[in-house]
């Protein structure tokens, strides 16, 4: 899998902040959550507020895309703050619509659905890997 390295790194939907003690020295750390989780937060919320203007290498974004209405559009604002991005999504292969409102997720992208939107806006899937029931996507966002 695609290493982190150094430079800039946005953490969207960075909730308890594990990714910051991940990253290797130099790597400069941007969180971003609904709330303020430090005072280095950008505060934000994906479904009603207008997407901040972010410039950085590397962006993550890990348990978010579930919480997410206009997704496409998300992705797209996605590889336009970064050429690399690490993204994980728990696709709806083999789970019920219940169960996915019970965690208040609001999509129901299947593993090849994802794929094909992903692909839709332009990113090229470096690798994909596993971790539960988390699909991790390595992208590398359109030059």
């Amino acid at each position: 899998e695609p290493a982190l390295g150094r430079g800039i790194a946005d953490d969207v939907g960075a909730g308890s902040q594990a990714a910051r003690a991940m990253l290797p020295d130099g790597c400069e750390y941007v969180p971003g959550d609904i709330v303020s989780r430090s005072p280095d937060t950008i505060v934000c919320d994906v479904n009603r507020d207008k997407l901040p203007e972010l410039h950085a290498d590397w962006l993550i974004a890990s348990g978010v895309i579930e919480y997410v209405h206009d997704t496409a559009g998300f992705i797209n604002w996605m590889s336009g703050v970064a050429s690399r991005i690490a993204m994980s999504y728990e696709t709806a292969d083999g789970e019920t619509k219940y169960y996915r409102r019970s965690q208040s997720w609001v999509n129901d992208y299947t593993s090849e659905q994802m794929l094909a939107l992903l692909r839709d806006q332009g990113l090229v899937v470096d690798d994909i890997a596993t971790w539960r029931q988390q699909t991790i996507y390595w992208l590398k966002a359109p030059e």
